[in-house]
């Protein structure tokens, strides 16, 4: 018997019962603590649409954002986060019943997802139906289930196992820890790096959500650090999930940028993770989908292995979306909108 149902935080004990009961080890998107700390990120709610039939699933999480008059959009949250489906099949099911639910409520405009790497790498795992994909850039992934001398020689470039040895000949210590003690730290080196780097208003996130992170996904976020005596030279974010370490946020210390403290975090966390029985290490992608791209190189230096990662694009009601576009263009300026007309949900900016 099929059943489709939307979770939300009102309801969300029924959908972790479902997880459990499918025994369903999914990566940290898929998770409630996950979502409602997004949702405040995004000023909005969270939504988990599932349809089920027998042993086949469908979930796919997303944030809905407010528009006037009652209708919203709705974008994946930050992160990979596509919709996820057990059978290649069934997926196509699940799409159809999310469009059907949609089409009945009538009031959502466009929709953004960020498909994920893994749960979404082949075109039958993406969404067909009115849906725009796009390749948006190439993320470094790391197999785990290999053989760690293989990982060590194979995977890791010759530049960053010297500079582990290096560092680990000079005293340097890497450490998980519980992220509360050490957040007002980390945060302050995280905003010197935004800072130094031009980042966008939207990568300076508060504290308030930094303590939901820490508060809502418990044991599903560690940090790491580098220290030596009684200085950090660089701290880290971690998600664990679904078999899955995943690279979130990291920082330095802007005082001894000249010791790779980052190279040693990542060589580390990887060796952590394969000794735990994960399967992947998703360290993300670059800036761009350049193979120039500088944070893509980088990050190169711990897997040789990529992925591609795909977003997609959908208007429910072309008519309201229209409406919006004029209303915009006409309080910023058609040049403006220039500037921003590739980004699909341009006017919550």
């Amino acid at each position: 018997m099929q059943m489709c149902k939307v979770f939300s935080a009102e309801n969300i004990v029924e959908y972790n019962q479902l997880l459990d009961e499918m025994k369903l080890n999914l990566d940290i998107y898929y998770q409630p603590g996950f979502l409602e700390t997004d949702a405040f990120l995004h000023k909005g709610e969270y939504e988990i649409f599932v349809c089920q039939e027998d042993n086949y699933v469908f979930i796919y999480p997303y944030i809905r954002k407010p528009l006037i008059n009652g209708y919203y959009d709705i974008t994946s949250p930050y992160g990979y986060c596509g919709p996820y489906s057990n059978d290649p099949l069934f997926f196509q099911v699940g799409e159809r019943m999310f469009i059907e639910y949609t089409c009945k409520q009538g009031f959502l405009v466009s929709e953004f997802i960020r498909y994920h790497p893994i749960y979404n790498k082949r075109e039958q795992e993406r969404f067909k139906y009115f849906t725009s994909n796009f390749l948006n850039r190439t993320v470094v992934m790391l197999s785990e289930n290999i053989e760690w001398n293989k990982i060590w020689n194979e995977q890791f470039s010759s530049t960053n196992r010297n500079l582990v040895r290096k560092m680990k000949s000079e005293g340097y210590v890497f450490e998980l820890v519980d992220p509360a003690p050490y957040l007002t730290e980390f945060m302050g080196m995280y905003y010197q790096n935004m800072l130094n780097v031009h980042a966008t208003q939207y990568y300076f996130f508060s504290e308030t959500y930094f303590e939901k992170l820490v508060n809502k996904l418990g044991e599903k976020l560690v940090m790491a650090r580098v220290r030596m005596n009684n200085t950090t030279y660089a701290t880290s974010l971690f998600f664990l999930s679904g078999n899955i370490v995943t690279y979130f946020l990291s920082a330095r210390n802007f005082n001894t940028t000249q010791i790779p403290a980052t190279n040693f975090i990542l060589s580390n966390m990887a060796e952590w993770g394969h000794l735990h029985g994960y399967s992947y290490f998703n360290l993300g992608g670059g800036l761009t989908n350049s193979k120039q791209d500088t944070l893509f190189k980088f990050k190169s230096n711990f897997s040789k292995d990529y992925v591609p990662f795909y977003i997609g694009k959908r208007i429910h009601n072309p008519e309201v979306y229209e409406s919006l576009k004029r209303d915009w263009i006409d309080n910023n300026g058609a040049e403006k909108y220039e500037t921003v007309k590739q980004v699909l949900q341009f006017y919550h900016q």
